[in-house]
């Protein structure tokens, strides 16, 4: 019985680690990606002309498209929340 009482804490805790890792990296993600946002926004005042400023958007709206969701790492966070909520689940069990 001890045993149980002790691996469950440990579930509980790497669970929580897990949960609160996968946020920074979300988090993390997003910060880069609006770094990169600012970048576009110096390259799109420094353009030349309607086209290049079109070229910048492209650029700018394709980084938003392929690089947040990958690095954000959307996959941890889902995992880590099906941790906890299964670990929820067993505690209101009798």
């Amino acid at each position: 019985m001890n045993t149980e009482i002790n691996r469950l804490d440990l579930e509980t805790h790497l669970a929580l680690r897990n949960g609160a890792d996968a946020l920074q990296c979300m988090r993390e993600a997003i910060e880069r990606a609006a770094q990169e946002i600012a970048r576009y926004e110096a390259h799109f005042q420094n353009a030349d002309g309607l086209d290049q400023k079109a070229k910048v958007l492209n650029w700018a709206i394709n980084h938003v498209c392929t690089s947040i969701m990958g690095n954000a790492r959307i996959d941890l966070a889902a995992g880590a929340q099906a941790e906890l909520h299964a670990l929820a689940k067993r505690a209101e069990a009798p």
